[in-house]
């Protein structure tokens, strides 16, 4: 089946487009760059501090810790215990004025006792 004119026209354009791109390319100037030649830090390298570890000095990952399920197994039996939990019903009764007075005095005297008990 022949290609029809849009396509041929695209086609060309297409073409055209990628030579052009190449081109311009290579009529840009672009910097000299040295990938075989040393680094701004090498000066730096040579003159690290040997008191810090290397990698090799490094300790060894931990296999005596607790495994995911038993860490499962324990938040399950705590969860279960705080559901167990329960406020007790109590209904508090409010002391009367009286009764809060007289429990003020004698506080008050026991502290007092506290004090002329205490040497200076």
């Amino acid at each position: 089946m022949p290609l029809r004119f849009t396509q041929t026209f695209k086609m060309t354009g297409l073409t055209l487009a990628c030579l052009a791109g190449l081109s311009a390319c290579s009529s840009v100037n672009a910097p000299k760059i040295d990938l075989m030649g040393g680094s701004a830090f090498d000066e730096d390298v040579q003159n690290i501090d040997s008191s810090i570890p290397s990698v090799d000095e490094a300790p060894e990952v931990p296999n005596d810790i607790r495994s995911d399920a038993s860490w499962d197994e324990s938040a399950n039996t705590m969860i279960k215990v705080r559901d167990g939990f329960s406020v007790p019903d109590k209904e508090y009764v409010q002391p009367s004025e009286a009764a809060l007075e007289a429990r003020f005095e004698a506080l008050k005297n026991q502290a007092q006792a506290y004090k002329a008990d205490d040497p200076k």
